[in-house]
């Protein structure tokens, strides 16, 4: 069973995370920045599409818990751009939950949180529309 160094940086980035206390942040992002540098890197021959997207998605978090919703967008684009071409279902899972954590009161009122939302919405939308045209999952 392989289990790379980015996977160990993914999935400690995901524990800092969950563990939710503001000090651990620093740690989840650090984690998730090391594995998206590990998953990207062409040497390491570890092209793991979901993990990455997950691992973006633990900045995106981390940064939002921080109350850095500008610098969480930029790693949810990018996600969003590759689930616009693959549907991965855990990281729409966790898209859903990034856009519960923007609706939250008190980033409801934000304006990057609003249209961070808005584009989570869009996206999975219409991923939902083409699943339901399509038939599948």
């Amino acid at each position: 069973m392989e289990f790379p160094q980015a996977k160990q940086d993914y999935s400690s980035s995901t524990a800092w995370l969950w563990m939710g206390r503001r000090g651990d942040l620093r740690h989840a992002e650090r984690h998730a920045v090391d594995a998206v540098r590990g998953y990207t890197d062409p040497s390491a021959g570890h092209k793991r599409v979901g993990e990455l997207c997950l691992a973006r998605l633990d900045i995106a978090g981390a940064r939002i818990s921080a109350g850095d919703v500008e610098g969480a967008g930029g790693e949810i684009d990018k996600v969003l751009r590759i689930v616009e071409r693959r549907r991965i279902t855990s990281v729409t899972t966790r898209l859903e939950q990034c856009r519960n954590i923007l609706a939250d009161k008190e980033l409801r009122k934000s304006r990057p949180a609003q249209e961070l939302r808005q584009r989570i919405d869009f996206t999975t939308r219409s991923m939902n529309r083409s699943l339901k045209t399509t038939g599948e999952d």
